[in-house]
């Protein structure tokens, strides 16, 4: 299978000791801004319903946070809830991240037809992705260059190879 998570407009970040933070992005910095213990049960997957289109809309219309994806900006309320009904919702795979049962994200998994291997890709530029592949145990295998096109730019892509013999990062 492969994952792609997007979480964006308020970057979930969960720390060794299970704190939760909120990440900004001002003037192309990435900071903390806060942390604070959390009750991970707050923090759900489910489904997309029709009534999560202004949480939705919040970080799905904004440029900053879709500018590594393929899929355009919801530029309206209704343009976002066209996208929850018509591509969310029939996805079998594709879950809402959840905060208090907010929509803060999304998480789709895909078949990957081919020979059982988890793999992943961030574009060059996108630093903080990379991380998370990387505290996630990932391992960075090279460059794919010219690789994909997002939004119209021809974009390079960092490959990253997960392997059933790889240990799994351990969490205290």
């Amino acid at each position: 299978f492969v994952v792609y998570i997007f979480n964006i407009k308020l970057k979930v970040v969960i720390n060794q000791t299970y704190n939760i933070g909120v990440v900004g992005n001002k003037n192309n910095h990435v900071h903390l801004t806060k942390m604070a213990k959390v009750d991970l049960s707050r923090i759900s997957l489910r489904p997309f319903k029709l009534t999560d289109v202004d949480d939705f809309f919040l970080w799905a219309g904004d440029n900053e946070v879709t500018k590594n994806i393929r899929w355009k900006t919801c530029l309206s309320r209704e343009e976002a809830l066209v996208f929850i009904k018509d591509v969310c919702i029939p996805h079998p795979w594709r879950r809402s991240i959840c905060l208090n049962d907010r929509s803060i994200g999304f998480v789709s998994v895909y078949r990957w037809l081919g020979d059982d291997r988890l793999q992943a890709f961030a574009d060059v530029d996108n630093k903080a992705s990379q991380r998370v592949l990387e505290k996630a145990g990932f391992l960075r295998e090279g460059v794919l260059r010219q690789y994909t096109i997002i939004k119209g730019t021809v974009k390079d892509l960092a490959v990253f190879s997960f392997l059933s013999t790889d240990e799994i990062p351990h969490v205290d």
